[in-house]
């Protein structure tokens, strides 16, 4: 599967245009149970040989759902989709989607709320965050809650 995702870059191809018999055996996919416990396994070679429909199943169509699109589109073959009314505003909803790291934002709005709760004035803000880049640079980071318990005790 990597190679094929190497190749199709190589082609400067979209990742997402799978060939007809990939999205049929999607498709085919969408309508069986899962297989096993859901989790993460950390084994490269299994996506390297690995194509999309392992990847797929019943759970899979919930995506159509929850983002209110019309899935009508699946019980045709898959040549036939970009001809299909369901499929086309699909592909919209999809590619309007607004991609959101989270954990990333959660952290940033944390470190802006306490930074606001040390000082309300911007000069002494910075100040403050100067000294901590300054004492980050002085003190081992790797250090652990005993080592550095030592170190200001």
């Amino acid at each position: 599967m990597l190679q094929k995702m190497k190749l199709r870059e190589e082609k400067k191809e979209k990742l997402w245009e799978l060939t007809t018999s990939e999205k049929a055996r999607m498709v085919s996919a969408m309508q069986k149970k899962p297989e096993g416990v859901r989790s993460v396994v950390a084994n490269p070679e299994l996506l390297t040989n690995s194509s999309f429909d392992c990847f797929v199943s019943k759970r899979t169509a919930n995506i159509f759902t929850q983002l209110m699109i019309d899935d009508s589109f699946v019980r045709l073959p898959p040549d036939e989709w970009i001809e299909n009314e369901a499929y086309r505003d699909g592909q919209r909803v999809v590619q309007n989607l607004q991609v959101v790291n989270d954990l990333a934002e959660r952290g940033v709005k944390l470190s802006k709320d306490y930074n606001k709760l040390l000082t309300k004035d911007e000069a002494e803000n910075e100040r403050v965050l100067q000294v901590v880049e300054q004492n980050r640079k002085h003190i081992e980071t790797n250090c652990t809650k005993t080592c550095f318990d030592k170190m200001f005790s």
